[in-house]
């Protein structure tokens, strides 16, 4: 259409969609680390979580999950089951559930009541959405 005219020649075209996908979590270097000695109650890491496809500096929201599993279920693992804690050791103070983070700040996980073995070999798993 034109301003000030009788004519309507205008074309709308059909709509077109434009899908923005989620933002990508990660780690950055080194990656979760432990912060001190395990005991047989308590696991302790701490980790920055960075949004690897918003930018490097991208102050965004997040979720943790974090469990404690054995050493022979790390093939095992994969996000669903951690949400869900399967394979989970302790009461449910030894796993985080769907905890609000922010990427490029420093988060700490603090696990107790694991009710771990001494002298056996066990995983901290962290998952981040």
């Amino acid at each position: 259409e034109g301003a000030g005219t009788t004519y309507s020649d205008g074309t709308l075209s059909s709509a077109i969609e434009a899908f923005v996908p989620d933002v990508s979590l990660s780690y950055t270097d080194p990656g979760p680390a432990l912060t001190n000695t395990p005991s047989s109650d308590a696991i302790q890491v701490k980790f920055t979580a960075v949004a690897t496809d918003a930018g490097a500096g991208a102050v965004l929201e997040g979720r943790l999950w974090a469990m404690v599993v054995k050493e022979a279920d790390e093939l095992q693992v994969e996000p669903r089951l951690v949400k869900e804690g399967v394979m989970a050791f302790g009461v449910d103070s030894c796993r985080v559930k769907a905890r609000d983070i922010m990427t490029l700040t420093e988060e700490s996980v603090n696990l107790t009541g694991c009710y771990l073995e001494h002298e056996k070999t066990y995983l901290t798993v962290i998952y981040i959405e």
